[in-house]
């Protein structure tokens, strides 16, 4: 999987201006000059020329980026400094290795078909033993020291029946007006059941009916985020051929990380591939479509209609709304989750000040740079104290969890859903 052209065009594209420095939250949290789009550029060049040693230092810098595209969309050039950081991952990985737990997750455990759904499964039991519940909060505390697991985190519980689990492959809907695949997303299965049970309840009321492939596996951002780009590439060549020859019109998403990576990435790592290989992912892309934008922009759902006519549990609470990095940069999706939540019967829907600033998960980088993802984070709930909503929507599992966590930990009472289950409360 070599895309080095395409990394060489962008690293050029890059006039070293510094507008990134104003729009990146890392940069703005920590103000050193390698922690925006432009200093980490002049890191990777210097690194892919020669010129620079792979050091603790440079796998820091490189690593302290939350592929938030806040630079990309800001550039006047449109560099992809995410691909140039993504390259440089890669690179860093192939001259030190990934540690062993990166390696067992991203080859053995999400590219498994057994393996991650039993561990998984077990481990629902096992959390009552680990965590503690939380009183009047969301959430689960470690009850002893846990690596990756600061005292502070609050965490949500594992389901202890996937979605993958609890439905059959093929929903069939009466009077068939559409046919979709449904991808979940590993939070989507495995922890946020309840949003894939919104999104196949709300489509089958529209008379959609919906393939749930038992063959698909995680999309792969984690390990693209740490550049095993060898256990990407697997995984995406697996999902691909698994929504083959499904006869469906779409692949439906609830999770703007995923879309972003079946839709925009796959592309890009694939791009040296065989012209046989290209054309299924091409054809496999175009199918990609985050749930709120096919429901406001395909099906045209009269929302009023999901409720049946009853009166929402929403009535005269205050909904915000957070842009997922993915979803609204890399899917280009924004005006269809606000169109959702403000059809919802009685919700008053407030824009959230910065609502499209990155809330400082990014995968891994919540793992690696707790602190620095809590700073990140406080503007977001700064702007969320603002509102004084009662609930707050994104269309992001990941982004659920960090902003639940940094909810619990300033003891606010939001709640953080998806847009989709505001339509089934």
């Amino acid at each position: 999987m070599d895309f080095s052209k395409t990394i060489t065009a962008e690293m050029a594209k890059c006039v070293h201006c510094g507008s990134c420095r104003s729009v990146c939250p890392v940069f703005a949290t920590i103000q050193r000059e390698a922690a925006a789009a432009r200093g980490k550029i002049s890191l990777a060049e210097a690194s892919f020329e020669g010129q620079l040693s792979y050091s603790k230092r440079f796998r820091v810098s490189i690593e302290q980026c939350l592929l938030c595209k806040a630079c990309v969309e800001n550039c006047a050039n449109e560099v992809k400094t995410d691909i140039v950081v993504i390259a440089a991952r890669a690179a860093l990985a192939r001259e030190k290795g990934l540690s062993f737990t990166k390696k067992l997750i991203f080859q053995h455990f999400l590219d498994s078909d057994r393996l991650m759904p039993s561990l998984l499964k077990g481990g629902s039991l096992f959390q009552a033993l680990a965590l503690r519940k939380i009183p009047e909060q969301s959430g689960l505390h470690r009850r002893f020291p846990l690596p990756y697991f600061d005292h502070r985190r609050t965490i949500p519980a594992l389901a202890k029946n996937p979605v993958l689990e609890q439905y059959p492959e093929y929903i069939s809907a009466e009077k068939e007006k559409l046919k979709v695949g449904f991808f979940t997303g590993c939070l989507i299965n495995y922890i946020y059941t309840g949003v894939g049970e919104a999104v196949i309840n709300i489509l089958g009321k529209q008379g959609i009916s919906i393939v749930i492939p038992r063959g698909q596996k995680c999309c792969g951002l984690p390990a693209l985020g740490s550049g095993d780009l060898a256990a990407i590439r697997s995984l995406a060549l697996n999902n691909i051929a698994t929504f083959e020859d499904l006869g469906i019109d779409r692949i439906i998403t609830a999770c703007g990380s995923c879309g972003s990576t079946l839709s925009e990435y796959y592309r890009t790592l694939l791009e040296t591939e065989s012209p046989e290989i290209q054309q299924k992912a091409e054809s496999f892309r175009k199918k990609i479509m985050d749930i709120s934008d096919f429901l406001v922009n395909v099906v045209k759902l009269p929302v009023a209609g999901a409720t049946n006519g009853k009166k929402s549990i929403l009535s005269d609470l205050k909904v915000t709304y957070h842009d997922p990095c993915h979803l609204r940069r890399g899917m280009k999706v924004y005006r269809a989750p606000r169109e959702l939540i403000k059809s919802v019967p009685g919700a008053e829907f407030l824009e959230m000040p910065s609502a499209d600033r990155c809330c400082g998960f990014g995968g891994s980088f919540n793992l690696s740079y707790y602190e620095l993802s809590l700073d990140v984070l406080k503007k977001k709930i700064e702007g969320l104290k603002e509102t004084g909503a009662d609930y707050l929507a994104t269309g992001c599992p990941g982004c659920i969890l960090q902003l639940q966590d940094g909810i619990n930990q300033e003891g606010l009472k939001t709640r953080v859903v998806h847009p989709v289950e505001l339509l089934t409360f």
